[in-house]
Order: structure tokens, then C-alpha cells, then sequence
């Protein structure tokens, strides 16, 4: 009987390791991490608060915010809010102009300064999320793309033309000389 109870305890305890085992492995994957100094913590919440808390220089700014529509507040948002009377100053990097956020400062530099501003290469391909209004490079010229597209084909095609004709002149001096021995 003694031997019986003893292994039943034995039992017992080897299975409520394993059960504690597997809790405390199951916790320890529930965790999250920070990418900036690997604390962890037990919800996506509390190491949102860490970020902006303890690395806010590193965390974004939230776009939304400052263009007034973030719909998560200050406590459920990923990104940094600042308040109008924090705001910084974004300088033009072609004419030196300050503006409140960045989102004007890329406005300005889309209207006043076209030539500076790089095409949309997701306009290009028809799947720029923005539109052309939002997107802070450049959609309008997406049909003269398309022009300029149709008039390299042209351009190409008759250098291949001028190539082929360059080469069967060749081929036939080659040929004379051969008849005439030089």
C-alpha cells in the first residue's frame, strides 16, 4: 500500500510540473517584447505605454493625429501624439519655408516645387492607395508616361532597324573584299 501511495505522489507531482511547465512556457510566449531594450510585458497595451513612455524619441509621430482624425486617442494609439502647441517645424529642404507639420510642408513641395517631387511608381502601375491628392509623389504625368512609353517602343524599335541594316552592309563588304582578295 505504501509503495502504491508513493507512486501515485510521485504521479501527482510529475504531472503537475508538466502542467506548470506548459503554464509557464504559455506565458512566456503570450509576452510581448520591446524592440528597443527586450522588456517584456504581459499586453500589447503595457508595451505600447513602455514605447512612448521610455523610448519617445523613437516612436513616430502619428499622422493621423495631426491631421486631426486619429479615431484610437492618446491611450489606444500606437504613435506619439502632440498637442498644437507642441508642434514642430517642418523647413522646405528647396526653400527653407516652415510649416507646422509634415504633411504641409510635402503639399507645398508638391505644388510649388512639381519638378523636385518623384513620380508615384505605384500610380505607374495603377495601385497607389492615395490617390493623387494624398499621395506626396507625383500622379499627374502618369499619361505622358504612358506616351513616353509608346514613343520608346518607336525609338527602339528603329535603332534595331538602323542596327540590322549597319550589320548587312557590313556582311556584304566583308563579302566583296573576299571576292576581290583583300
Amino acid at each position: 500500500v505504501e509503495v502504491v501511495d508513493h507512486t501515485r505522489r510521485k504521479l501527482e507531482r510529475d504531472k503537475h510540473d508538466r502542467e506548470h511547465v506548459e503554464i509557464v512556457n504559455k506565458e512566456q510566449l503570450l509576452k510581448v517584447s520591446c524592440n528597443f531594450c527586450s522588456e517584456q510585458f504581459e499586453t500589447r497595451k503595457e508595451l505600447m505605454e513602455h514605447k512612448k513612455n521610455d523610448h519617445k524619441e523613437k516612436v513616430a509621430l502619428c499622422w493621423n493625429f495631426l491631421s486631426g482624425n486619429c479615431d484610437y486617442g492618446d491611450d489606444y494609439c500606437w504613435f506619439i501624439h502632440k498637442g498644437a502647441k507642441q508642434k514642430e517645424n517642418f523647413k522646405c529642404n528647396i526653400c527653407g519655408h516652415a510649416f507646422n507639420t509634415r504633411n504641409e510642408t510635402q503639399y507645398h513641395i508638391k505644388q510649388e516645387h512639381v519638378k523636385s517631387v518623384p513620380k508615384c511608381k505605384n500610380a505607374m502601375k495603377k495601385s497607389c492607395w492615395y490617390g493623387p491628392e494624398k499621395c506626396w509623389f507625383q500622379h499627374d504625368d502618369i499619361e505622358n508616361t504612358e506616351n513616353e512609353k509608346s514613343t520608346n517602343k518607336e525609338i527602339t524599335s528603329k535603332l534595331f532597324d538602323l542596327m540590322e541594316t549597319c550589320t548587312q552592309r557590313i556582311v556584304n563588304i566583308e563579302k566583296q573584299m573576299e571576292m576581290t582578295g583583300h
